[in-house]
């Protein structure tokens, strides 16, 4: 069975307010089993302030009554269930829009939130399109307008593995920060977080354009990585095999396959402490990780993490050993 789903923020309205007919609780249903994007933003509302009607609609009639008394007066007394139901659906469609717009800034086109990931795990979701995206924590991701028809353009905040489907409609594209990542039938990793000041993108196949609006940025293939500074905004490219890139002002550090030795090495003089490995087989295995301006004390315990080792400290000396 088709549904039209171009009235869904109407019937979604209804049924928050208990007035939904048993024809739009079924369309309701239907759109709410299509993905679970669509699950997310119900339950996003769901669990959103509600806002005072009565207390709304009391000062709108009260401003109403100094305008024209007695007009309004009659207009009240005929239709005030009427209009006070309606009123309710219109500030909860308000409530719609200020939601979207709070959560991922002004647009001039809709934004419709797919998921938001508060985990300590990254979270697998299917698009549309079947293209599937892996949120890491602390991050989401939304549809910008109509997906899939003509276009795929999507906006994250935070971390994110995608692996586009070949099969989908129009060029995908990532809006992530102030930059762009234009897909060429690839899978990449994007990593663009609020309080960082860099976007990093890795591609593991494929290739993606990766630029912005006032840039045209490079072409990064697979295997290689491009880093856009947002203070210079300026990109950087490494080439397949090119493991490691340091940024001294903004202690920037992007390590692939990097005998921990070498990448711990070049944190001690950045940093200047020392980060002593007492595990020898440790000392020769390699990490992948990026740092992005964080303290000292985030870069050992994220190493201590990866590799599995234990952290004591004693003033700017850090011992990872065994656990």
């Amino acid at each position: 069975m088709q549904y039209d789903f171009s009235d869904i923020d109407r019937i979604i309205a209804r049924h928050l307010e208990g007035d939904a007919t048993p024809a739009e609780q079924e369309l309701l249903q239907a759109w709410l089993c299509q993905s679970e994007g669509n699950r997310a933003y119900f339950s996003a509302l769901v669990d959103a302030p509600k806002p005072d009607v009565n207390k709304a609609w009391e000062k709108f009639a009260q401003h109403m009554q100094q305008e024209e008394p007695v007009k309004v007066k009659r207009i009240l007394w005929h239709y005030s269930n009427t209009v006070v139901r309606y009123a309710a659906i219109a500030v909860l469609l308000i409530g719609i829009s200020v939601f979207t717009w709070i959560r991922f800034g002004n647009s001039s086109q809709a934004i419709q939130v797919i998921a938001e990931n508060t985990q300590v795990q990254a979270q697998e979701h299917t698009l549309q399109d079947n293209s599937t995206v892996h949120l890491n924590t602390n991050s989401k991701i939304a549809y910008i307008g109509t997906y899939g028809k003509g276009k795929r353009e999507l906006k994250l905040e935070g971390e994110a593995f995608f692996d586009v489907s070949a099969s989908g409609n129009g060029q995908f594209l990532v809006h992530a920060e102030e930059t762009l990542i234009k897909d060429i039938g690839t899978s990449f990793n994007v990593q663009a977080y609020p309080e960082s000041d860099s976007v990093i993108v890795f591609v593991q196949s494929g290739e993606v354009q990766f630029y912005a609006k006032d840039n045209d940025g490079i072409l990064v293939l697979a295997g290689e990585t491009g880093i856009y500074n947002k203070r210079t905004k300026t990109f950087i490219h490494l080439k397949s095999g090119e493991s490691n890139v340091t940024i001294s002002s903004t202690k920037l550090f992007v390590f692939k396959d990097k005998p921990l030795s070498e990448a711990v090495a070049i944190i001690n003089k950045e940093y200047n402490v020392l980060i002593a490995i007492g595990d020898s087989t440790a000392a020769k295995q390699t990490i992948s990780v990026t740092f992005d301006n964080e303290s000292i004390e985030e870069i050992v315990e994220v190493i201590g993490e990866t590799m599995h080792l234990n952290v004591a400290q004693k003033d700017s000396t850090y011992l990872l050993k065994k656990k």
